[in-house]
């Protein structure tokens, strides 16, 4: 399924990876499904609910929190960057819990603390909830503040995620190691 989205990545998102990136791959894949609630939810519980989520992909997002001492940590701005390239498999709307990003966000240079109110705040205030159809694919960088958003509505919303490296950082998952020999 990858390999098959891969081949179908738009000659114009390729060549921006590329103008990005230099020579590059995906590091990383996985699939998304953002199930629909159980119950109703109050205005306060949907801002907990985005914020709970929140964070960068810089280079291996939360991953990396041990190595830097907790949460928020700053991002070197002449590291290379990391570009995101998510493709909808169902529609992305703010009732199904469209992704949601702070556009402008990678420029901060230091990744959120979900814990620090201020930084909840901030994403709140300018976060905007991405939404396209299934078949559309996001391009985005990695360092940019980020969350799923909170499905309320009757069916689960899928997505395909790659993170796209520049090709000399080590990827966040040893794909060799998961091939059957």
């Amino acid at each position: 399924v990858f390999a098959a989205a891969l081949e179908a990545i738009p000659p114009d998102v390729e060549a921006a990876l590329n103008r990005t990136l230099g020579p590059w791959y995906v590091g990383s894949y996985h699939a998304l499904t953002v199930g629909p609630q159980e119950r109703p939810l109050n205005s306060t519980e949907m801002v907990r609910l985005r914020a709970k989520n929140l964070h960068t992909d810089y280079p291996f997002g939360g991953h990396a929190a041990d190595v830097h001492g907790g949460e928020r940590y700053a991002m070197n701005q002449w590291y290379p960057r990391t570009v995101q390239v998510l493709l909808m498999l169902d529609d992305f709307t703010e009732r199904s819990g469209a992704t949601q990003i702070w556009p402008g966000s990678h420029r901060r240079l230091t990744t959120p603390d979900k814990a620090d109110p201020e930084d909840l705040a901030l994403f709140a205030a300018n976060a905007r909830s991405l939404q396209g159809r299934a078949g559309d694919a996001l391009v985005y960088f990695g360092q940019a503040w980020h969350a799923y958003g909170v499905n309320t509505g009757a069916s689960p919303r899928r997505a395909l995620l790659m993170q796209c490296l520049p090709f000399y950082v080590r990827p966040m998952e040893g794909h060799a190691r998961t091939l059957p020999w």
